[in-house]
């Protein structure tokens, strides 16, 4: 049997899309709207960093069609600032109600930062996390971004907790967890953070992290994955988060086509006969918009790695 398999981003509402991934003119109250015509699914983030109302999930719900899903991050307190965990669980969970009674909630994904190593405390910590959803029949989904985590003890303890296992793309940097194709519960989950080394500790702003976008080989390379999972899972997740300036839309749309999911094509987008109809098409405009506007940016990056370059080379020459 193939597992459902749902495409979408790690986020949606991005002001910096305007122009890229949506119209000119695309107003915020407008932007989830307009992302539900062209995916099925979409990484809620704003969570991370404020409590969200069951409300705040009405107003989301009423915006998108029936079969749409919402995979929700969880706060900082139960990830960053663990020892609030037994604070904020209760009413993050709360608030999940709406999604759950509309047969909406995709699951929950709880992203742990760098310095979350593999240790007892650690382990103890997400045998915290399984005890708040799992008896709730909440999916959730774990996502290391320390490498100490991978390797086959982990992945049993997540099994054994039924906690699944985001398989990361991430800037080849030693401490970051390498690619990975794990499953641990009946969900394969995938996040593509792009590929940013150079930015992905000092970026000129949060969005620049994620400044970063995939070619069709390097998609290549996770749709091979993906494609060997949808035998094994019950749903997979795909969610691309490489997210500046709309960088992960045009990704997302390109995976979607890989895998024979329908695309708008212009004509669809602008509903008029003039527009074309070959999906294909409206991908390469889109990706050409975002490129030009990462190319805008260029000045303002490289001042910035100048920058950085130089407060190295002094803070090699204070040692010396």
């Amino acid at each position: 049997m193939t597992a459902e398999l749902r495409i979408g981003t790690s986020g949606y509402s991005f002001s910096h899309w305007i122009g890229t991934a949506y119209p000119e003119g695309t107003r915020p109250s407008d932007m989830l709207k307009t992302y539900a015509k062209d995916f099925d699914a979409v990484e809620i983030n704003f969570t991370y960093y404020r409590d969200p109302t069951p409300g705040m999930f009405e107003g989301m719900l009423r915006k998108v069609h029936a079969d749409f899903e919402f995979v929700v991050k969880a706060p900082k307190g139960m990830t960053h600032e663990r020892e609030k965990m037994a604070a904020v669980a209760p009413s993050f969970v709360g608030s999940l109600k709406p999604l759950i009674d509309a047969g909406q909630l995709g699951g929950v994904i709880l992203q742990f930062p760098q310095a979350f190593h593999l240790n007892d405390s650690a382990l103890d910590h997400l045998e915290k996390v399984a005890d708040v959803f799992v008896p709730n029949d909440i999916k959730t989904s774990i996502e290391f971004r320390h490498n100490s985590w991978n390797q086959d003890r982990v992945y049993e303890l997540l099994e054994k907790l039924r906690l699944g296992f985001v398989n990361v793309d991430l800037p080849q940097i030693s401490a970051l967890p390498a690619p990975t194709n794990i499953m641990t519960n009946d969900v394969a989950y995938y996040r593509l953070h792009g590929r940013n080394k150079a930015m992905w500790y000092n970026p000129p702003t949060g969005s620049h992290r994620y400044d970063y976008l995939y070619n069709d080989e390097e998609l290549e390379e996770w749709a091979q994955r993906i494609e060997g999972s949808l035998e094994a899972a019950k749903k997979v997740y795909v969610f691309t988060n490489n997210c500046h300036k709309g960088s992960s839309f045009v990704n997302g749309l390109r995976l979607k086509q890989r895998f024979e999911q329908h695309v708008r094509t212009e004509a669809e987008v602008e509903q008029t006969l003039f527009a074309g109809t070959d999906p294909t098409s409206r991908i390469v405009e889109l990706t050409k918009w975002v490129a030009a506007a990462r190319a805008n940016e260029k000045d303002l990056v490289e001042a910035h790695l100048r920058k950085l370059q130089e407060e190295r080379q002094e803070q090699t020459q204070d040692w010396n």
